[in-house]
């Protein structure tokens, strides 16, 4: 059964300057960056242990490629299932600190980001970034 789907990215656009989306955890509401420039999805460490049971974690470490061409190694990993929009979805990230990277997008629009969807994340679920009506359609 194919699943057609959109959603606007045109609010977090034009409060952020950057495609942000929405996501729900449990009861937990949390914000996303989509990054097509990122291999893999990443997720606040701090955020993953608020989350307790909701953040299934493997505690083997990951690597992680940097824009400067090295390896170095990343945090643990975690699985989380969570709603976008009518869409449930569950996807392994990499978790890490962020909070230095992404405290300034909090202070400049009163958003908190908590994580990354990269690249990983957008092939495996197969969703397509239309930036000319500023938004996501999947179609699985």
């Amino acid at each position: 059964m194919k699943h057609h789907f959109s959603f606007p990215i045109s609010y977090g656009l034009s409060k952020t300057g950057l495609p942000v989306i929405p996501v729900q955890v449990g009861e937990y509401a949390l914000y996303f960056i989509i990054d097509t420039g990122a291999t893999l999805s990443l997720l606040d460490s701090s955020v993953a242990d608020r989350l307790g049971d909701l953040a299934k974690t493997n505690n083997m470490n990951s690597f992680i490629l940097g824009i400067d061409g090295k390896h170095r190694e990343a945090g643990h990993t975690a699985t989380l299932s969570f709603q976008i929009d009518q869409s449930s979805l569950t996807h392994t990230f990499v978790c890490e600190s962020l909070f230095e990277s992404l405290i300034k997008i909090e202070i400049e629009s009163d958003i908190q980001v908590h994580g990354i969807l990269g690249t990983d994340f957008l092939i495996e679920n197969k969703w397509i970034i239309d930036f000319k009506r500023l938004e996501i359609k999947l179609n699985s």
